[in-house]
């Protein structure tokens, strides 16, 4: 019986594994659709005769998918057969892990889709606060704001967010705790950390690190938490530990850890393991600048250097990471992140980010990108997190990461009307790619695909249909010249907001959200929330890509494959949502689609 291509594909993937491991001591990726090409290098044939190959790899092995004729077959280095997708039967390498195969999977277009929402699932029960958001991680009660980054510890994610249980009479912020096993459907735990448990005062942002060596001295894969306290004005660094998986934490007898030098801002440390140098790396917002700051142990600081963009006033909630920009090993690029008031720029607060190189010590930004980009355009994503998947290859981890936000603003989150949800939400959980465009790299998001299982049935919008939320609407978009698209979202009682895309025929069409015309608007009378939002794609393309996801109290677009993504705030005073679409001119929608979504938070 003949070999088949895939066979065949894959066998030459193995030949040139084992040349690369003979001749350089490790296994190497590849995709042959994409920019890591470097085990081309070894079999120049390798990839021939398939419509796609992908490999991942790690110390101890690789995994490789090949399609052909949507045939998808795998392979690893411990297995020599071929295993047709899904291939839950493949032997695989120690380093390799279920969820990276089925990652690996999904980069070749291999999935399972899902059954559609049935029409109860997309029900919210009897007695559920209609105002609250439905797909969006939300307080129980209270308020809540910035975010922390998520850790994934015994099968679950693990989030933490600033809470106010007694907002508005009351300040102070305590961690509130939620879990997922899937970054979808969230499960509250309640409080982790009391606001104003110690002598060093409130609680405020910081990072969760699972310490896997027992550096900080508590244990091997002790979780933990490094944030700002403040008490008086004064914020410092301390530390609490948690022994029991991230439910409850304790305070270390060395707080604080990293003392304040004497400056009016210094806090939210974002905390990330370098492990080209075998030490942890904390950046921290102090004022108008990003600080530097190295451990060997979490508890002993040295300052390392600062990062000063100017423009953009007072920095908060930084972050600091490494991507691989199109997903090339060959091309590491590290992205400086911090969350800003881009005013004095024209534009709203949001989390800009700068590209560059990081030397252990000192943060350089690339040559042509001095200007900071921002991860969102919306007027409401801010105080953003950025996380990697551990059960991933590094290849993997670098090749993407998931992000989150908070869906607010400060110059307008204290005055939202009552018609609207105003404890506060966080954002959709998003997929984050380094991707190369004509300019810098740039940061593309797309809506995790885990959301998708919360869908109907999709139906055609034909002229109008009304719809609870929260739903989806996918828009195809042909854009051939001067002309615009309008999404118009209209509440039961006239408060109507609309997304849209317009192009004026020669520069790349620019994405807008107005809603000067919803229920918030009309009681704020505030400019930073009325004026309409737009930004030009970083891509110029004659057709395009719109997805929407709108929910009680705000809307998520995602335009050109992630490519530009505005987060806003939207009151539309509850009940159900008239949805149109309007085309101008030479722009028009090739299909318009809605979908219900069904409710994980109620």
């Amino acid at each position: 019986m003949p070999e088949s291509p895939e066979s065949r594909a894959l066998t030459t993937i193995a030949a040139a594994e084992s040349r690369a491991f003979d001749s350089g001591g490790g296994y190497l990726s590849f995709a042959a659709n994409g920019a890591d090409r470097e085990l081309a290098n070894l079999e120049p044939e390798i990839g021939e005769g398939v419509d796609d190959a992908m490999v991942i790899a790690c110390d101890d092995g690789w995994v490789a998918a090949v399609v052909v004729d949507e045939r998808v077959a795998l392979r690893s280095n411990v297995a020599d057969a071929t295993h047709p997708a899904p291939a839950d039967d493949l032997q695989l390498p120690p380093c390799v892990t279920r969820v990276a195969v089925d990652s690996l999977l999904a980069d070749v277009g291999w999935s399972v889709a899902p059954e559609p929402a049935t029409k109860q699932a997309l029900q919210r029960p009897a007695g559920a606060d209609p105002l609250r958001p439905a797909v969006h991680i939300t307080p129980p009660n209270g308020f809540m704001n910035d975010p922390q980054r998520p850790v994934f510890v015994d099968g679950l994610w693990h989030l933490y967010y600033l809470y106010n249980a007694d907002y508005p009479e009351g300040n102070g912020t305590a961690w509130f705790h939620a879990t997922s096993p899937d970054l979808v459907e969230w499960t509250d735990e309640g409080v982790a950390i009391e606001k104003f448990r110690t002598e060093w005062g409130d609680v405020e942002s910081g990072t969760v690190v699972v310490d896997e060596r027992g550096d900080a001295g508590f244990g091997e894969g002790t979780l933990v938490a490094i944030l700002t306290q403040q008490v008086d004005g004064v914020q410092r660094q301390s530390i609490f530990y948690s022994t029991d998986g991230g439910y409850s934490f304790e305070s270390s007898t060395e707080n604080p850890v990293l003392d304040n030098p004497g400056v009016t801002d210094f806090r939210d440390p974002r905390v990330i393991w370098d492990a080209d140098r075998d030490r942890w790396t904390m950046v921290l917002a102090e004022g108008e600048r990003l600080g530097f700051y190295s451990s060997t142990n979490l508890t002993d600081w040295e300052y390392a250097s600062d990062f000063a963009p100017g423009a953009l006033g007072l920095l908060e909630c930084p972050d600091l990471f490494r991507m691989h920009l199109d997903g090339d090993p060959a091309r590491p690029v590290w992205v400086l992140a911090a969350s800003a008031n881009g005013e004095r720029l024209g534009r709203a607060t949001g989390v800009a980010y700068w590209t560059g190189d990081w030397d252990g010590t000192t943060f350089t930004v690339d040559g042509d990108s001095a200007e900071p980009r921002w991860m969102d355009s919306g007027p409401d994503y801010y105080a953003g997190v950025t996380w990697p998947d551990p059960r991933l290859t590094p290849g993997q981890q670098a090749e993407s990461r998931y992000a989150l936000g908070w869906l607010n603003n400060w110059a307008y989150a204290r005055e939202l009307p009552e018609s609207g949800w105003t404890s506060g939400a966080q954002s959709v959980t998003r997929v984050l790619r380094l991707e190369s465009t004509s300019g810098p790299p740039r940061l593309g998001m797309t809506p995790l695909p885990g959301l998708d299982r919360l869908a109907g049935p999709a139906r055609d919008i034909r002229g109008s249909s009304t719809i609870s939320t929260p739903f989806r609407v996918d828009l195809d978009l042909s854009i051939e010249g001067r002309g615009e698209v309008r999404l118009v979202l209209t509440g039961a009682d006239g408060a109507s907001a609309m997304i849209g895309v317009r192009s004026d025929g020669q520069a790349a069409p620019e994405v807008f959200v107005a809603r000067d015309d919803d229920a918030a608007a009309a009681v704020l009378e505030s400019e930073d929330y009325s004026a309409e939002r737009a930004e030009p794609l970083p891509v110029a393309d004659d057709v395009m890509a719109l997805t929407v996801i709108v929910d009680t109290s705000s809307v998520e677009v995602f335009a050109g494959d992630g490519a530009l993504t505005q987060s806003a705030l939207v009151d539309l005073g509850g009940g159900d949502v008239t949805v149109s679409v309007e085309a101008v001119d030479d722009v028009e929608a090739r299909s318009a689609t809605i979908r219900g979504l069904s409710p994980v938070q109620v």
